[in-house]
């Protein structure tokens, strides 16, 4: 038996980890699953990503949400992206948290009195009404507004839906152009590994090498509380997380060469 003959007729190693059941009713019952899980995390203007792990408002997921919720309720779509992009601050930057008040801080870390977004941001134009990060996350806010308008663009209308969005969807694509392209070659620049979105990818384990950790006393992660350590990032790593993110902050969540002490990468 010639070489490929044997590949080919070697049993297989592994089973199938995943494979969702198909047909009508196993299609139905995905749907409902997925919006009772959507309406269980709805707090009634704003969804949130987990009840426990994540209690808050976050941008991008926001953004995923109201896509999937233009199927169950155009209005309720609508209304996520609103209420994100309500908490823009005036340089044009949309924050990666939008904080509920009513969550006790010590719920989630970093929470808004690590932030301090309406005084270590007042320079950058952070909301004095609410408190958000200071980070970012990438932008699909523009592509969910759109298939929400879509989805009912008679309401759209009625409401002035893409109306009142537009400038602020614009505003916040200025930003990331002019504030963020530090290296100008017309790429985003990355401040933190938490706006990626893949902070976690073993790509960030260079440049987070060279960032000094906050020392571990000087916060505590509210993370473990809800999710296994082993599926969490290590003290070493998420203590050089803290570093870049207070640093950003101390530095006004100043963009470019005056702004913070380092910058993990480029994206």
């Amino acid at each position: 038996m010639d070489r490929t003959a044997q590949l080919t007729a070697r049993p297989a190693q592994h089973e199938i980890a995943y494979d969702p059941p198909t047909g009508p009713q196993a299609t139905a019952s995905l749907h409902v699953r997925a919006a009772e899980v959507l309406e269980a995390n709805w707090t009634g203007t704003s969804t949130v990503p987990s009840r426990n792990l994540y209690p808050h408002q976050w941008s991008w997921d926001s953004a995923f949400i109201a896509i999937g919720l233009r199927h169950i309720s155009p209005l309720r779509a609508q209304t996520e992206l609103e209420t994100l992009l309500a908490a823009q601050w005036a340089d044009g930057r949309l924050p990666h948290i939008v904080f509920n008040p009513s969550v006790p801080l010590d719920a989630y870390f970093p929470s808004p009195d690590f932030w301090r977004s309406s005084t270590a941001g007042r320079a950058a134009g952070a909301p004095r009404t609410v408190q958000t990060s200071g980070i970012v996350q990438p932008p699909v806010h523009a592509l969910a507004a759109w298939l929400v308008h879509r989805a009912d663009p008679g309401l759209s209308r009625a409401r002035g839906f893409l109306a009142r969005l537009h400038p602020r969807l614009a505003a916040w694509h200025r930003y990331l152009l002019h504030r963020r392209d530090l290296g100008g070659a017309g790429l985003v620049s990355v401040v933190h590994p938490w706006e990626q979105g893949m902070d976690n990818s073993p790509c960030w384990d260079a440049p987070l090498a060279r960032i000094t950790p906050a020392p571990a006393r000087s916060f505590r992660r509210a993370d473990l509380d809800h999710g296994a350590p082993e599926d969490r990032p290590t003290d070493l790593d998420y203590g050089r997380y803290v570093r870049l993110a207070a640093d950003y902050r101390d530095g006004g969540y100043r963009d470019g060469a005056g702004g913070g002490h380092g910058r993990a990468g480029r994206g």
